[in-house]
């Protein structure tokens, strides 16, 4: 009889912890994305003091990087990642950028020509886009980050994809919302952008550019939005700066009070998007316009092959005037 009883207890706490464990792992988010970042801590930290020491050396005494990263964790740990909102950020983002200035008409934005936009603005040599900001620097390409209510508060198995928590939100979303806010307030003097031509529409609704970065440019501090459209080589124009959504975004700088100037593919681009398609019909066009330059006008005995020399001649010499940092 008691051995019975025994069982039947053994039974029912097996049962119940069982039921328990069943309808935890029924109830917890399973996200569709990659979790955190592996040792995402160390590495974050880690560029917060190559980009101080390595980048762009401060004057003044460096942030404490540590600290840096609790600001940033403290965003999102222990939440729900599809809870942050912008303001969990703003602590970080204050901290970040209190010291840092972009340089008058050298802020670069973007949308739908990522990573080439990188490959341009060289850390900021040339130009001056998002990942070449401190701010900006410490969390691109860190990988993803999200958080999770039981311990250890940042949940490294699964995370939120991009957009799966509804629009505007989840937590990578709203920081890049929140630095993309804070990037466009900093814009002074003329403000380029680098826009894809190739898509349609070019200056679409859902980019951070159009609904984030134009709203919060500043009317008493920015003079002129320069706007550069590149076009993939080998496929075509399909929108320019007298078509499509680019009259909408022109309209709406004007708007604002602030003179608009658009450009279809500055030559310096293209040159740049040859180096990997110099066999395109662009590229072939470009080699011809150098070749003219060299020969004082004249394209007299060129051949192909020559044209070919002369481009990379000439993007060789384009990256000894600009080396990368």
């Amino acid at each position: 009889m008691l051995r019975r009883q025994l069982i039947s207890c053994f039974l029912i706490v097996t049962l119940s912890c069982l039921s328990v464990h069943w309808t935890a792992s029924q109830c917890a988010p399973r996200w569709d994305g990659q979790g955190s970042t592996p040792h995402i801590r160390e590495i974050f930290i880690g560029k917060c003091w190559y980009y101080q020491t390595r980048i762009k050396v401060s004057t003044s005494c460096p942030k404490n990087c540590t600290d840096l990263w609790e600001k940033f964790a403290s965003a999102f740990i222990y939440k729900s990642p599809c809870n942050v909102t912008q303001s969990n950020y703003n602590d970080y983002i204050s901290a970040v950028t209190d010291t840092e200035n972009i340089p008058k008409d050298k802020a670069l934005l973007w949308s739908g020509v990522y990573p080439f936009v990188y490959h341009y603005s060289q850390r900021g040599r040339r130009l001056t886009a998002m990942a070449d900001t401190f701010m900006g620097y410490m969390t691109n390409e860190i990988g993803n980050w999200c958080g999770q209510e039981a311990p250890p508060g940042i949940n490294y198995q699964q995370c939120p994809a991009w957009g799966s928590c509804g629009p505007r939100s989840g937590v990578d979303m709203v920081y890049w919302e929140a630095a993309s806010k804070r990037f466009a307030e900093m814009a002074s003097g003329v403000v380029h952008v680098m826009l894809n031509g190739s898509r349609v529409p070019s200056y679409r609704n859902t980019s951070m550019f159009r609904y984030v970065e134009v709203p919060n440019l500043r009317e008493a501090q920015v003079t002129l939005l320069r706007v550069l459209v590149v076009h993939n080589t080998g496929t075509g124009q399909r929108e320019t700066c007298d078509t499509g959504s680019l009259i909408e975004l022109q309209n709406e700088i004007k708007q604002r009070g602030i003179k608009f100037e658009c450009i279809d593919d500055p030559q310096y681009l293209t040159h740049l998007l040859c180096v990997d398609n110099p066999g395109s019909r662009e590229c072939q066009f470009a080699a011809d316009n150098i070749l003219q330059i060299t020969n004082g006008g004249s394209t007299c005995g060129a051949n192909s092959q020559y044209n070919y020399f002369v481009l990379f001649g000439y993007m060789f010499i384009y990256y000894i005037k600009w080396p990368a940092l």
